[in-house]
């Protein structure tokens, strides 16, 4: 019975090792990718246009059967740039019902949706749109929540593959210690002398602009990466 496999990928004059599979069952088991310690002055360092090609295999009980990548089916696993998560100056202040978002590089480089997990202390922050630069998230509401209430910092922990990022805490405001946006519209109201009917169309629009604006350049910004992410079954980060 197989006791001892490992991922091992190829890289110019070195064999690098992967920790311990997982194994589920006779015809299935859970690999993770090795540590390449990628030096950023390697001449050759990969980024989003141009990943490195590397070929790999299988160590099972410390023999190694072959090269996969060179058999007919298979492809050279493409390695790109390890994901960057921009971290909350001085924490983040975060209203209920609003759209978080978290910015950052090579999110969704070698990740879909289904790799990318966001919690927020204990909870999940529902994932809604994944892009290059920046991913947006529904968190928890902290009426219903038996974790979270109004004026609590949680930490923000972003989980993509097998790699956690420490974004910083986030503070949930209740909704009397700011100002909503209906008091903003008011206020500008007064101001300009609007009519009735143009306080009703501004307080709708800046409502709606708050919880779409963010998923909708999300979502544009991650059409040109779709032919990239036909090939994600052979994709890493480094």
């Amino acid at each position: 019975m197989l006791q001892r496999p490992h991922m091992v990928v190829m890289d110019e004059d070195r064999a690098v090792k992967g920790p311990k599979c997982t194994i589920e069952r006779d015809d299935l088991m859970h690999c993770f990718t090795p540590d390449l310690m990628i030096p950023h002055d390697r001449r050759n360092h990969p980024t989003i246009e141009h990943p490195l090609l590397l070929d790999y295999g299988f160590e099972m009980d410390g023999v190694r059967p072959g090269n996969i990548s060179q058999l007919s089916g298979f492809n050279r696993m493409e390695i790109f740039p390890d994901p960057i998560v921009e971290r909350f100056v001085d924490g983040r202040s975060y209203r209920s019902g609003d759209y978080l978002t978290i910015n950052g590089k090579y999110l969704d480089a070698a990740a879909s949706e289904r790799d990318v997990q966001v919690k927020i202390g204990d909870e999940l922050c529902n994932l809604t749109a994944l892009a290059n630069r920046a991913l947006t998230c529904l968190p928890p509401d902290p009426t219903i929540s038996n974790q979270l209430q109004y004026n609590d910092k949680p930490r923000v922990i972003v989980k993509i593959g097998g790699m956690n990022y420490d974004v910083g805490e986030l503070v949930y405001n209740s909704k009397e210690s700011d100002i909503s946006p209906q008091v903003l519209v008011a206020i500008s109201v007064a101001i300009l002398g609007f009519h009735e009917d143009d306080y009703q169309k501004c307080a709708l629009l800046i409502r709606d602009a708050r919880s779409k604006l963010n998923m909708i350049l999300l979502r544009l910004e991650g059409v040109d990466m779709e032919c990239a992410r036909a090939k994600q079954q052979n994709r890493c980060y480094e």
